[in-house]
């Protein structure tokens, strides 16, 4: 009596600054409260309701209905890759139906550009700049299906922030990362995605720690590998 469904979105803007974007409904629906400005359009963790979402998944005349959808997401952003948001929903069974598939309209959705030094100008972490090749940021929302006497929904409940960071490996001087991460000093994440107004996406994390740096390997080029943990901010 529950359905689950995932999927990607492209992460890109909605092409006016100030408009929200296309995927805004989706994000709210894992916890996100929106506050539209005149130039852009901000999304905060919410710890005390989340939107619910009805989605509709056609294959080929075939009509699932999810309703009261509630979900996770993560944030997917590698080198010379298309951006992404992953998300995972769960809803209550809204039935199949034989029903003709829709003509969607796309226009809504910006052309997505890929991760790289062109396009991504910003990637600071713990007050240095380093060359990343990758960053995955997993909002890691606990969703509930709750099915009880005389009701029946699907809620979040918790979350844990964590993530992982791929960078060039650099010496102690420009940033000592295993006394950071022995000391679990806490401090900011800020990525810019973007150049050009209304198709700007920028993720901003006052207080992160870093974990244990580890060495990889990339086209022969040393890397640090270490996983995140988000604290609260506020």
């Amino acid at each position: 009596t529950r359905c689950m469904i995932d999927f990607e979105v492209e992460l890109a803007g909605s092409g006016t600054a100030g408009t929200p974007p296309a995927w805004a409904p989706v994000l709210k629906a894992c916890a996100f409260t929106e506050t539209d400005g005149a130039s852009d359009d901000v999304y905060d963790p919410n710890s005390t309701a989340a939107d619910s979402l009805t989605l509709y998944y056609n294959l080929d005349g075939v009509l699932h209905k999810i309703l009261g959808a509630r979900g996770d997401v993560s944030f997917d952003l590698q080198a010379k890759q298309i951006p992404v948001m992953k998300f995972k929903f769960i809803g209550l069974y809204g039935g199949v139906t034989d029903t003709a598939a829709p003509t969607p309209t796309y226009t809504a959705f910006q052309q997505p550009k890929p991760v790289d030094t062109t396009w991504t100008p910003t990637g600071t972490l713990h007050g240095v700049t380093p060359v990343i090749a990758g960053l995955s940021i997993d909002i890691n929302n606990q969703v509930v299906h709750r099915k009880l006497i005389g009701a029946e929904s699907v809620i979040i409940t918790d979350r844990k922030p964590s993530g992982q960071i791929t960078f060039e490996a650099n010496t102690v001087a420009i940033k000592d990362w295993w006394t950071t991460a022995r000391n679990a000093t806490l401090d900011a994440l800020q990525v810019v995605h973007g150049t050009v107004a209304g198709n700007i996406v920028q993720i901003d994390a006052p207080k992160v720690q870093v974990g244990v740096p580890t060495y990889v390997d990339q086209d022969g080029v040393a890397m640090l590998q270490c996983a995140l943990t988000f604290t609260p901010n506020a």
